[in-house]
């Protein structure tokens, strides 16, 4: 993953922003946009992507965190950690960034991995 930082400045330097963007390609094929509306579509849809990369990010660390725990034999504070999981997953859900089967099936792993 590659991490930008975004200028502070970013309608005065729009132009440059969307030149950076293209060349890191950000996992898109073809030419610069043209048009107003494109330019904007595209600053959306990399907010978006870091939006839902971050909220993937968070999901992930949340089990990494479970998984971690139980394995130092810490039961009772992994399960603490289990509604913030799934409130992660949840939420995740919600705004699309997951399906609502890989969600039930996260979470059913989480169950099943603190219940041993």
């Amino acid at each position: 993953m590659i991490k930008i930082s975004r200028p502070r400045r970013l309608f005065a330097c729009g132009v440059f922003i969307l030149r950076i963007a293209f060349s890191l390609n950000f996992g898109r094929v073809g030419n610069m946009p043209i048009t107003k509306s494109t330019k904007k579509a595209l600053r959306q849809s990399i907010t978006r992507q870091k939006r839902n990369i971050k909220r993937k990010g968070a999901i992930k660390d949340i089990t990494k965190k479970i998984k971690k725990l139980l394995a130092g034999n810490k039961k009772e504070e992994a399960l603490g950690l289990i509604p913030k999981a799934y409130k992660a997953i949840d939420k995740a859900t919600k705004r699309n960034v997951l399906k609502k089967n890989t969600a039930n099936r996260r979470k059913s792993l989480l169950a099943r991995i603190t219940k041993k």
